[in-house]
C-alpha cells in the first residue's frame, strides 16, 4: 500500500505490481486454507463490531508506530544491546497489556482460556 500511494521512497517500490501479486497470493492462501479446513464462511458485517475492531486496529497501529523496530527487534536486539529506548518501550508494552487485561476483568468480559498442544495455541471463551 505504501508503494501504491507513493508514501515513502522505498527501494522495493520499483515494481509495485509484484508486491500486489504477493499480497493477493497471501490472501488467496488464507482463503484456500479456510476452504480446505472447511471453516470458510461469509458473515454479515455488524456495524458495532466493525467500529470496535476498527478502533482497536487504530490503537494497535499507533502502538506499533511508537515501538522502534517492532516487538521482535525490541526483545531480540534492542534490550540485549542496552539501547536507551528499549526498556521504556518494553515497559510501555507490558503496562498496556496489563491495563487491557484489568479493563477486561473490570468490565466483566470473559478472559480467554489458552490451550497449547505442540506449537499450536488456541483461545476459547
Amino acid at each position: 500500500m505504501l508503494c501504491t500511494v507513493r508514501a515513502a521512497p522505498l527501494s522495493g517500490c520499483n515494481n509495485s505490481t509484484l508486491l500486489w501479486l504477493f499480497s493477493g497470493a497471501a490472501i488467496l492462501g488464507m482463503v484456500g486454507s479456510a476452504v480446505w479446513r472447511r471453516s470458510f464462511r461469509l458473515r454479515r458485517i455488524r456495524l458495532v463490531a466493525a467500529l470496535r475492531h476498527g478502533m482497536a486496529g487504530i490503537a494497535m497501529d499507533a502502538g506499533a508506530a511508537l515501538i522502534p523496530g517492532g516487538n521482535d527487534g525490541l526483545i531480540l536486539f534492542a534490550l540485549p544491546a542496552l539501547s536507551p529506548h528499549a526498556l521504556p518501550s518494553w515497559v510501555a508494552i507490558f503496562v498496556g497489556v496489563a491495563l487491557a487485561l484489568v479493563l477486561m476483568r473490570a468490565t466483566g468480559r470473559p478472559m480467554p482460556v489458552i490451550r497449547c498442544e505442540g506449537d499450536i495455541c488456541r483461545a476459547s471463551l
